[in-house]
């Protein structure tokens, strides 16, 4: 509180400072909300932003990470508007395992800009990269130059584009597999459901491919289950005769 010269007075922010302020167990009670909302959603990632702030649990890493997205979605902004080809630098591939450099033709932005629908050249599709995978990205003075080629369609959680008839997927799995699917596929988020027993966990989503999916499985074998539609447990019967006719 001040007091000018005539009497009056004034409240200053510094005084209310101590009284708006949250502990870092407030913040960390409001960061476990927030972590419900979609994966991306602006409102949100600004507010866990300042959350980090005040509960000191930003770390430089972080920062880095999300100034670097930021800076990709910049990029491929622009590539979008002057209609530029560009490299994706080591990117990692989740479906296949690779990581190689991607050079391709972005199209659009799928929701909250989790990942870029691009035209590939050398194999002649519309492809899903998600943008924490790129470890860079490189704008070429080259235009675009398949423009008839381009295709968008809304991706599975996976990034995959969906087929018709859609495919089925039903999971069951313990923490380590969800903590991977949540870490790995943020689309797959908000379809994450705790299960009746206590550790457990369910998604049940329709999907374009049963490749990612299939993923899982082979890196979690005995933590993770398939329910439901069977045409995703002969799917993985499958590829465990293959992997076993391999060995």
């Amino acid at each position: 509180m001040r007091v000018d010269s005539e009497g009056r007075y004034t409240l200053m922010g510094s005084d209310l400072a101590p009284y708006l302020m949250l502990s870092e167990e407030e913040a960390a009670f409001l960061t476990k909300i927030l972590d419900q909302s979609p994966a991306g959603d602006p409102m949100a990632e600004t507010i866990r932003t300042k959350l980090g702030l005040i509960g000191k649990t930003a770390s430089a890493a972080e920062w880095v990470h999300h100034s670097k997205i930021a800076r990709f979605i910049q990029i491929l902004t622009l590539s979008l508007t002057e209609k530029r080809q560009v490299v994706l630098k080591l990117y990692h591939s989740a479906s296949s395992g690779t990581i190689s450099n991607r050079l391709v033709e972005p199209v659009a932005f799928t929701d909250h800009y989790q990942a870029i629908s691009a035209y590939e050249p050398s194999t002649g599709a519309n492809k899903y990269f998600n943008i924490e995978r790129m470890e860079d990205i490189e704008l070429l003075d080259a235009p675009q130059c398949h423009d008839s080629a381009h295709e968008f369609r809304c991706p599975d959680v996976f990034g995959f584009a969906f087929t018709k008839p859609a495919k089925k997927i039903h999971i069951n799995m313990a923490r380590a597999p969800m903590l991977y699917l949540r870490r790995h596929f943020p689309m797959a988020r908000p379809f994450i459901t705790e299960a009746g027993e206590t550790g457990r966990y369910e998604i049940q989503v329709p999907v374009g491919s049963y490749l990612a999916p299939a993923g899982l499985f082979r890196l979690f074998p005995h933590q993770i289950e398939a329910l439901g539609d069977p045409g995703f447990r002969r799917y993985l019967k499958r590829d465990q005769l293959k992997r076993n006719d391999g060995e």
